[in-house]
């Protein structure tokens, strides 16, 4: 564990959560002391979201059946930062509301992105200053699971690998994402 990151952000869309967010967060959790699992409620690149209770509370049964060594808790911080700011809610924004909030130095608060994530990590709102401001956890994708391919096939009436599901939910949590049924996030 870095014992110089004292809170690792793992925010994203989770619509809907699956194992491979599960992983992830296990994996970020030999880094820090505490995850926070940020949902996202207006995402950066325009994603249509479930709504944020929803998907949280899919995330908080999730959170409950992970066993790492930091303390892994969901926060819906983005639904405040939502009422102070018009447009979306970036990374950057995030990170420097979370330090504020906890009174922690900027480098002491990392975000947790995918590896696939650092090569477009460029693209993201204030990019410069999120990696000389921030800390950074990068961690590999060992599963092969996205949240768009679980949608793609719900919208075609087909299932998904029983291995894709969360530790915490079951296949009949996901029938709620059929994309011809989602309620945005308010």
């Amino acid at each position: 564990m870095n014992s110089q990151i004292k809170v690792a952000i793992y925010g994203g869309a989770f619509n809907p959560p699956h194992a491979g967010h599960a992983d992830a967060m296990l994996q970020a959790s030999a880094f820090a002391h505490r995850i926070l699992v940020v949902p996202s409620c207006r995402h950066a690149f325009g994603k249509v979201l479930n709504d944020l209770e929803e998907r949280a509370t899919l995330l908080n049964r999730i959170v409950s059946e992970i066993k790492g060594p930091a303390l892994i808790e969901v926060d819906t911080i983005e639904r405040e930062l939502a009422t102070q700011q018009a447009g979306a809610i970036y990374s950057y924004d995030l990170l420097t509301a979370i330090a504020n909030r906890e009174g922690l130095e900027t480098k002491q608060v990392a975000l947790v992105i995918g590896e696939d994530n650092v090569q477009t990590l460029s693209r993201f709102y204030r990019s410069a200053d999120l990696i000389q401001d921030f800390s950074l956890v990068v961690i590999q994708e060992r599963l092969g699971v996205h949240s768009s391919k679980i949608k793609e096939l719900l919208a075609q009436g087909l299932d998904f690998p029983a291995e894709w599901v969360a530790p915490g939910l079951c296949r009949a949590d996901y029938d709620i994402y059929n994309p011809s049924a989602m309620p945005i996030c308010a």
